[in-house]
């Protein structure tokens, strides 16, 4: 910069630098006043030899790096979530400037995210992150909708911060077919019980959704359960049809009826297609 200026120009710096030198040493009465610092900074500002930014007042100049230190230590001292508009009054700098500079932090720092004009860092992420778990851990279930109404944040990025914390801080699983539900591995294995243990006792065709009534089990997880145990061999029976229309058949009705139609054929010779 030094050897790019004007030897002009850069004889006024070092007359400056000099004019502030001498009035600092000299008695308090010459010392510089705020008028004589404002021209100063002023001619520096229109030289390019400085970049500041004026408060909203006017009284007083920041420099970009002491805007980017006040963000920082106002989103240290709030928990590492704080509005951008919480900021712009706090430092007394236009919105327009804050906005600014969190880009460029934002674009620095890949750890620091804003939404809905919110300023969050990842520490503030892994603390919510642990009081999830807990959440989790006590009710053995909880909805990621139940968890962007809680810490007021959109569900896409509560998701988005769950599934990069599961097995390291959250200590459950994701509901395999919507995303929407977070089970820990002890509420699945109790609910997989109950859905095995209502299966086996039954002994004809019956409407899922009758059984989902009856024993209150939540439709998602159900469906998702049963398809598991049957696809695995795990339930003597098989589902047919989808949805409401969802019919469980167990497989010792099915031997049933067939035992039935073998047994009647062999004694009398035929079998009407309506008995079928």
């Amino acid at each position: 910069v030094i050897f790019a200026m004007a030897s002009s120009e850069w004889n006024e710096v070092l007359a400056l630098q000099k004019d502030f030198a001498r009035t600092q040493l000299s008695s308090t009465v010459h010392r510089l006043v705020e008028r004589n610092v404002v021209e100063i900074v002023s001619k520096l500002v229109r030289m390019g030899l400085l970049e500041v930014i004026y408060t909203i007042d006017g009284r007083e100049y920041l420099t970009p790096s002491q805007l980017d230190k006040e963000i920082r230590d106002e989103l240290f001292l709030h928990g590492g979530r704080i509005n951008l508009v919480d900021l712009h009054q706090i430092t007394n700098v236009d919105l327009k400037h804050i906005e600014s500079r969190v880009s460029e932090l934002i674009r620095r720092d890949r750890h620091v995210i804003v939404v809905q004009g919110q300023l969050i860092d990842r520490d503030y992420l892994d603390r919510i992150a642990e009081e999830i778990n807990e959440t989790l851990q006590e009710s053995g279930q909880v909805s990621i909708a139940d968890l962007s109404k809680t810490f007021n944040l959109p569900a896409d990025i509560l998701l988005e911060n769950i599934e990069a914390r599961l097995g390291l801080v959250i200590h459950g699983q994701l509901d395999a077919i919507g995303r929407d539900v977070l089970y820990t591995e002890a509420f699945l294995a109790r609910q997989k019980a109950r859905v095995r243990g209502v299966f086996s006792a039954i002994t004809k065709p019956t409407p899922i959704v009758s059984l989902i009534a009856h024993y209150g089990f939540q439709d998602k997880l159900f469906y998702a359960v049963a398809d598991e145990l049957v696809t695995s061999g795990r339930l003597a029976g098989s589902m047919q049809g989808r949805a409401e229309k969802a019919i469980f058949l167990p497989e010792i009705y099915a031997k049933t009826q067939s035992n039935w139609i073998c047994t009647f054929f062999k004694h009398n010779g035929y079998i009407e297609y309506d008995t079928l």
